[in-house]
C-alpha cells in the first residue's frame, strides 16, 4: 500500500493480500487523506484477498470523501456488493479511467 504524492484527489495503491495484519498501515494513510481532504483514487487492480478490516476502513473513506475504486478484481466486487459499501463509492472497471 502506498499514497501517492500530489492531491486532488489523492491517490491510493493497494496490492496483493491486504488483511488485518496491515490495518495499522492503512489506518495511517487514512488519516493522512483525512488531513488532505478532497476526492480519492483507489486502485486495486493487483489486489488478491481483502478482508472486513480493510472494507471497514474503505467505508471510513466513503462516508468522508468521493472516493473511486480502480480496476477491483471480481473477489473485492463480490465483497463490495455484499457488504453494499459498492453503494458508498464508485467502482471503476476501465483501466484507462484511472490516468
Amino acid at each position: 500500500m502506498r499514497l501517492l504524492p500530489g492531491y486532488p484527489p489523492s491517490r491510493l495503491e493497494v496490492s496483493g493480500s491486504v488483511d488485518v495484519s496491515l490495518s495499522g498501515d492503512l489506518a495511517e494513510l487514512v488519516r493522512e487523506i483525512d488531513v488532505r481532504g478532497g476526492p480519492v483514487d483507489v486502485d486495486a487492480s493487483t489486489v488478491t484477498f481483502m478482508d472486513s478490516a480493510v472494507l471497514a476502513l474503505l467505508a471510513h473513506l466513503a462516508y468522508r470523501h468521493q472516493v473511486r475504486l480502480f480496476s477491483p478484481p471480481e473477489a473485492v466486487c463480490f465483497l463490495l456488493e455484499t457488504t453494499r459499501l459498492v453503494e458508498l463509492l464508485e467502482v471503476v472497471h476501465s483501466p484507462a479511467a484511472s490516468a
